[in-house]
Order: structure tokens, then C-alpha cells, then sequence
């Protein structure tokens, strides 16, 4: 049996699908995924406020990340010019959220920085 997407559109963002326990943006935002907390029948005013302040702010939290992964040697796994923002995160807390990059030419990979009270605070690498 098939199950039936639940959809809700902000005014601002567009249209989002939900999945599990999180909204997903339908389209990207501003070349983004963005996925923001919610229920079933609505998305969290505090987790998608957050979700808009970051997208607005973008290019600040990209460089933070940037340079937070300069400082955690990930060149293992990817060099930092081959990285690029595909994802944005936002959790219900205020300056919780994570960030996720792409890596150019490894369809599959990425790296998640996650931000505690707004700042980088840890990192996770996938494949």
C-alpha cells in the first residue's frame, strides 16, 4: 500500500514533503536542500525561523565551517576546494543546526559540520 506525501507550503520558502520526523524542501532554496523540524501537521516555528535566518546568512556560516574544517584535517577524505553547500539543517534549539556540504565529482559523499549555540562544534563524514 502506497502512502500518501503530506505537503505544506511556506509562504517564503515554498513547498516541503514530510518525511520521518523533518520537512523537506520540495525544490532546492537558494541552491540548497533545507530540511526543518516539525509534525505531521506543521512545521516548527522556531526550527524553520532558524532555517530562514540561515539561509539569509549563508555565505558567514559557510566560511565558519570552512574554516573549521581547516582546523580538523579532513584531507583523507576531501580536499576543502572540492566541497560545496548543498544542505541546510535546522533543529528546534536556537544556534543547533548542521550544514551539510557536497564533494565535487563523489556523487554520494558528504560533510556534515554541526553547530552548537552557533558555532562548529563537531563534524561527520559519509559516503
Amino acid at each position: 500500500m502506497f502512502k500518501k506525501k503530506i505537503y505544506i507550503t511556506d509562504e517564503d520558502l515554498g513547498r516541503f514533503e514530510w518525511s520521518s520526523d523533518n520537512w523537506f524542501s520540495e525544490n532546492s532554496i537558494s541552491g540548497l536542500a533545507v530540511s526543518v523540524c516539525g509534525s505531521k501537521s506543521e512545521m516548527y516555528s522556531t526550527s524553520l525561523e532558524q532555517a530562514k535566518k540561515l539561509i539569509d546568512s549563508r555565505q558567514s556560516i559557510e566560511r565558519e565551517a570552512i574554516a573549521y574544517l581547516g582546523l580538523n584535517d579532513i584531507a583523507h577524505f576531501s580536499a576543502l576546494d572540492q566541497l560545496y553547500l548543498s544542505g541546510i539543517y535546522s533543529s528546534t534549539e536556537n544556534g543547533v543546526f548542521d550544514i551539510e556540504f557536497g564533494v565535487n565529482g563523489w556523487e554520494d559523499a558528504y560533510v556534515l559540520v554541526h553547530f552548537k549555540e552557533g558555532k562548529p562544534e563537531a563534524l561527520s563524514l559519509g559516503d
